[in-house]
């Protein structure tokens, strides 16, 4: 079967994805796109209630750090290559979005030096 010029082939579940897509709608995992090199992901830490989970957030190009995620007007954060971290284990999840009002804080991790900028906490927004 021969694929439309807008889609493209996810790289790990092979599954057919738009080829401005970010993140695989199926497998959830990070997909480079050639056409549209402006936006980066981060690798961060979410705190929610008693739980920490990590994963990539993407930031397009109009945004420039974690902080315009945060304080922008959608409701979500989305994490692609997300997991849940325990004491004693990491729990892979895939893909996972979390509404805003129920994060604590979330940290950008630099991944050469797992060193943690400074956290931003969400407790002051508020939503409308």
């Amino acid at each position: 079967m021969e694929k439309p010029e807008e889609y493209k082939q996810c790289p790990e579940c092979a599954e057919d994805i738009k080829v401005k897509a970010f993140i695989c709608r199926y497998c959830g995992s990070t997909v480079k796109n050639d056409k549209n090199q402006e936006g980066k992901i981060v690798r961060v830490k979410i705190k929610i209630r008693e739980k920490l989970y990590s994963g990539d957030i993407y930031i397009n190009g109009t945004k420039s750090r974690v902080s315009d995620i945060v304080n922008d007007n959608r409701k979500f954060i989305s994490l692609a290559n997300a997991a849940e971290e325990t004491k004693h284990d990491r729990i892979k999840i895939g893909y996972i979005a979390f509404n805003k009002s129920i994060v604590e804080w979330i940290s950008a991790i630099d991944n050469n030096s797992e060193k943690k900028e400074e956290k931003i906490h969400l407790s002051h927004i508020i939503y409308s």
